[in-house]
């Protein structure tokens, strides 16, 4: 019962600090480049750098920020396949954390490192899809525009796992730019 007791203050001190801190949650855009890397791209010389777009809801919470996302990653065929096979294209699903704000509603230019896992759902145009847990770890450099508008440019490494009758992993560098709207507070 003690023990019980002695808890009650810590949760409240806890709820007041959580309550005080600035939560910030926001919806965006983003595209950019998604370049395949790697041995195993090396080896099947299949894909080449492509376009990568998708959506974010960064929500910023204190010191962290908790990021469910969407991304779509194109790849075009190499030379040696043009019109008769489509490169790999990545279609993931997955969450970001973020040790720092991923979006913010003042403040100015600011660095945030960050990363995540997601399930990536690997297909070729002619070909069955494959999905494959992966992760990816990043740096964004974030620059709040204006109270409801938040910019960012990111870099992050993305490794795939193995796909089936391939010896190894697949992996991209990505870079894109995003805009994200704050939609709370407001």
């Amino acid at each position: 019962m003690r023990h019980t007791l002695l808890l009650v203050p810590v949760v409240l001190a806890l709820t007041v600090s959580v309550a005080a801190a600035e939560t910030v949650i926001g919806f965006g855009t983003f595209g950019g480049v998604g370049v395949p890397t790697g041995n195993q791209t090396d080896v099947a010389k299949d894909s080449k750098a492509g376009p990568t777009f998708g959506w974010r809801m960064p929500m910023a919470f204190g010191g962290l920020s908790l990021e469910p996302f969407m991304e779509r990653i194109e790849s075009k065929p190499d030379e040696v396949y043009v019109g008769t096979l489509d490169g790999l294209d990545v279609t993931s699903f997955g969450a970001n954390v973020g040790i720092g704000k991923l979006v913010r509603n003042h403040g100015g230019l600011h660095l945030t490192p960050f990363g995540g896992i997601m399930l990536a759902k690997a297909r070729r145009e002619n070909g069955p899809a494959k999905d494959k847990m992966a992760w990816q770890g990043g740096l964004q450099i974030g620059l709040h525009g204006s109270e409801t508008a938040h910019w960012d440019l990111r870099a992050s490494y993305m490794s795939i796992g193995k796909l089936a009758g391939e010896p190894d992993h697949r992996n991209y560098i990505n870079v894109s730019l995003g805009l994200t709207a704050v939609v709370a507070p407001r």
